[in-house]
């Protein structure tokens, strides 16, 4: 959040020697300490920091069960959740770009062979017409003396 901008969270923030209700929009982030735009919504704990990360494993800090795991809905996670949303979007993308393309290849194949079939069978047509001709020239030649 850039110098003069609001603070929307919601708990009451101590900076120096003032506390700031962070959800009073009319508070403008040039009062809280310099680079802590990111505040502890805790009530009491008024810490700030300069980014959502450190704020969010500061939150952790204050969880009152006392285990040590992961909030599953940190930046961090929310943003690797992201990518790997978006990684496989484009990984479906791909496959589906492939499906086609081997189909394509698969019905020029199949056109392939199918026209050198045809070629075989016009060639051996060709070569009965040939050896029939042939057979013709003979006998004629042989008739006429």
């Amino acid at each position: 959040v850039s110098s003069g901008a609001m603070v929307s969270s919601g708990a009451m923030v101590s900076s120096g020697a003032m506390v700031v209700p962070e959800n009073d929009p009319t508070v403008p982030t040039a009062a809280l300490p310099k680079g802590q735009s990111h505040l502890c919504t805790v009530p009491g704990c008024g810490k700030g920091f300069a980014s959502r990360w450190s704020l969010e494993r500061h939150m952790r800090t204050h969880d009152t069960a006392g285990d040590d795991t992961e909030d599953a809905d940190s930046f961090v996670e929310r943003r690797l959740r992201e990518r790997l949303k978006a990684s496989e979007a484009a990984l479906e993308r791909v496959k589906e770009r492939i499906a086609k393309e081997q189909k394509q290849h698969d019905e020029l194949r199949t056109e392939v062979r199918e026209r050198g079939v045809a070629a075989q069978q016009q060639e051996a047509e060709l070569r009965r017409l040939l050896l029939r001709n042939m057979s013709l020239a003979r006998r004629l030649a042989g008739s006429n003396p």
